[in-house]
């Protein structure tokens, strides 16, 4: 009884190695999660790795990546999807599913760019404009806590054909998901009823800035940065509502010229850095923020020539 036991298990550990989870943002705010795994063809294995990189901004890209170590053991005509104009680039070869959990959604086949990553490491791709509501988005949005595993499939060519199968452990990754899709996807709204709960609130009292649609935002907006700016809000005062405009001001602790202001409107976000009177803005978003005149104040104090 214990060797069937025992031999269920390496059988589970072969269809699913286990995937130990890793997220970083580089300097320039690019956001990558990554997991190792296998990949397979006609019994054949190689070692893979699965990418999730999230580049927030209006020029970003949200994409998936299945990289293959030892590409050429595996018989596989990875030449058909080398390059842009690669006769697979046009077709849609590549299935990717999700087992376990809620939500599994429907996610219609995806066509993929490929390239060799050195001699015989051979990456298959497929991307979407940062907040497109496509295929990659909702897939990961769809990981949940309850999530076991990723399975993405692809085939050599349309109809009958080898196909390459590579699975990946999803215990654990619901969280390194959500992190790294921040600026991601389309944006969690923010809407009137959201701002009535919170006009008036002490944001810390509230966890206002580990809430899903500031989090997404803030993080997305200031990629390697957000942990400083974070540590500048211990006294932010109350949220602050103009018209469809979300607004949280947090004076320095230390000197009257620093300061941080955070403004939110629609799918827009700006923060105003405030050090010694120099003001650094950084903006994301289709338009630009009217800034209420709370806020103008706020900056204008602080920015003033000093002792004037």
């Amino acid at each position: 009884m214990m060797r069937g036991a025992s031999l269920a298990a390496a059988l589970l550990l072969i269809a699913a190695p286990a995937a130990a989870w890793q997220a970083r943002v580089d300097a320039t705010g690019l956001r990558i999660a990554t997991a190792t795994g296998e990949a397979q063809v006609d019994g054949r294995q190689a070692p893979a790795t699965l990418e999730l990189r999230c580049l927030p901004g209006e020029r970003g890209t949200l994409e998936w990546r299945l990289v293959v170590e030892g590409a050429a053991a595996l018989g596989f005509d990875f030449g058909r999807f080398e390059g842009p104009d690669a006769p697979a680039a046009r077709e849609r070869l590549g299935t990717l599913a999700l087992e376990g959990g809620l939500l599994r959604p429907r996610i219609p086949p995806v066509a993929m760019a490929g390239w060799y990553d050195g001699d015989d490491r051979f990456v298959l791709a497929f991307s979407a404009p940062a907040n497109a509501a496509a295929e990659g988005a909702l897939l990961a949005d769809s990981i949940g806590p309850q999530s076991t595993a990723l399975s993405w499939t692809v085939a050599q060519s349309p109809g009958e054909a080898p196909r390459l199968e590579a699975r990946f452990a999803l215990d654990g990754a619901a969280a390194t998901v959500r992190g790294t899709m921040a600026g991601c996807g389309p944006a969690p709204p923010i809407g009137e009823a959201l701002r009535d709960a919170w006009r008036g609130r002490n944001p810390h009292a509230i966890d206002w800035f580990a809430q899903r649609a500031v989090a997404w935002r803030l993080e997305g907006l200031l990629g390697p940065r957000h942990a400083d700016v974070l540590a500048r809000l211990s006294a932010a005062e109350p949220i602050g509502t103009d018209g469809e405009t979300v607004f949280v001001l947090a004076p320095s602790r230390e000197t009257p010229r620093d300061g941080v202001a955070i403004l939110m409107r629609g799918d827009a976000t700006e923060v105003v850095l405030v050090d010694d009177g120099v003001v650094e803005r950084q903006v994301a978003g289709r338009t630009a923020i009217p800034l209420p005149e709370a806020v103008r104040a706020f900056v204008a104090a602080r920015s003033a020539p000093a002792g004037g």
